[in-house]
């Protein structure tokens, strides 16, 4: 089975308003391929992410945070508190929902 990156596949000027990422684990694959997409679009991204399926891609919450943080200027919600408007998850809270299995359930919405 042949597989593309987001970024190969949609032409650059494709106005992408929404991503949902439910891959058993490859999310941090999927975002990696979807960098460009992220930059220019500024789609909010909803995902599945937790331990049991990330770690067999070697998928630390510290990665997936950094890449939404630091290369595309994300923040990270749990998807209630996005609907009524409470902070967005710190690096520390969004380590915690993983190694407790609190949530799986995230949406990332860019920063400004």
């Amino acid at each position: 089975m042949a597989t593309l990156r987001l970024d190969d596949f949609l032409d650059a000027q494709y106005k992408v308003g929404l991503i949902k990422i439910d891959v058993e684990g490859a999310e941090f694959l999927v975002l990696s391929g979807s960098k460009n997409t992220l930059l220019q679009s500024r789609p909010v991204v909803i995902f599945e992410y937790g331990l049991g399926a990330s770690n067999y891609y070697d998928t630390q919450p510290e990665m997936m945070f950094g890449f939404f943080d630091k290369e595309v200027k994300y923040q990270i919600f749990l998807i209630e508190d996005y609907l009524k408007g409470r902070p967005a998850l710190t690096q520390e809270a969004f380590a915690r929902q993983y190694h407790e299995r609190t949530n799986y359930y995230f949406v990332a919405v860019a920063k400004g």
